[in-house]
């Protein structure tokens, strides 16, 4: 009696701890597929910045088809495809995969940043001030956005809160060239000479620097 009490807890035992190899094999196998997927994400994401932007996306809808990914994944690929438009100057379909982006993964602030830029672009100018809001809630502390924020509400024509945005970015980054350049240009058209002078040598320090 006690013999079979024991051989049947040693089964159990044993198939206790083949169950538990099979889950930590099957997550290895897993945590290795995905961690491989990412590696072909990011080389495709970097093939479209280098300038390859049609093989880059083809290679990139491939992914989507072939893998099951996260929401973040989701949104690295689809932002991706978003900047291989965006760089083609197609900015309408960049704006379509910028919103399957967000979509995807509404955290993520470049997403809201990236589809702005395309709407100024386009002349939406209230799209655009829409989204980088958006995004400057999601990154409150992000310079370049502050700039990109401040050429739309510029070009929609609030020239106040545009210079203001500026200096918000100016506060976070004082060694970012742009910020200075289009400080430079607001105050061009602005006719002040004195402070376009003033920033437009900074722009030539900093950039200097930046070499």
């Amino acid at each position: 009696m006690v013999n079979s009490i024991m051989k049947d807890t040693l089964m159990k035992t044993r198939v206790l701890f083949a169950a538990l190899a099979l889950i930590f094999i099957s997550s290895s196998v897993s945590t290795s597929l995905a961690s491989d997927v990412d590696k072909l994400i990011n080389v495709e994401i970097d093939r479209v910045i280098k300038g390859d932007y049609v093989k880059g996306r083809q290679n990139l809808f491939s992914i989507l088809e072939k893998y099951r990914l996260s929401n973040y994944g989701h949104w690295v690929v689809y932002n991706g495809i978003g900047i291989s438009f965006q760089k083609e100057k197609k900015y309408q379909e960049a704006i379509t995969y910028y919103t399957k982006a967000i979509e995807a993964d509404p955290r993520q602030a470049k997403g809201y940043n990236n589809r702005g830029f395309c709407h100024r672009k386009l002349k939406q100018y209230r799209e655009a001030i829409a989204d980088h809001e958006k995004a400057l809630k999601l990154a409150p502390n992000k310079a370049f956005m502050w700039d990109q924020y401040a050429i739309a509400l510029y070009s929609a024509g609030e020239k106040d809160k545009a210079r203001q945005a500026f200096e918000k970015a100016l506060a976070l980054d004082q060694d970012r060239p742009k910020t200075y350049g289009f400080l430079s240009y607001y105050w061009k058209k602005e006719g002040d000479m004195k402070k376009a002078k003033y920033y437009e040598d900074l722009y030539q320090q900093k950039k200097k620097a930046k070499k």
